[in-house]
């Protein structure tokens, strides 16, 4: 989706403040899409919208399902930093 509309998202949460979120991307790219085709990241939103990441988790714990397994990918945990 475009970075617009993950910022959108972001400031609803941040805004009723949910604690906790959890991003599954594409793959391994960290990033939004664009209309035009560029691919921003949207590490710097979220963490301007206050959350932190605190757990990285492989999509498969085997190594060889992670690197040959149907998409690979990766689990991503934010905390909202308390103000």
């Amino acid at each position: 989706m475009p970075l617009a509309s993950v910022e959108w998202w972001l400031d609803l949460l941040a805004r009723n403040h949910v604690r906790y979120l959890m991003v599954v991307p594409n793959a391994f790219n960290r990033t939004a899409r664009e209309r035009n085709g560029a691919t921003p990241s949207f590490e710097p939103s979220i963490a301007a919208a206050g959350y932190d990441l605190i757990a990285e988790e492989p999509k498969y714990l085997s190594p060889a399902a992670q690197r040959h397994g149907l998409y690979p990918g990766e689990h991503l945990l934010y905390e909202l930093r308390q103000s």
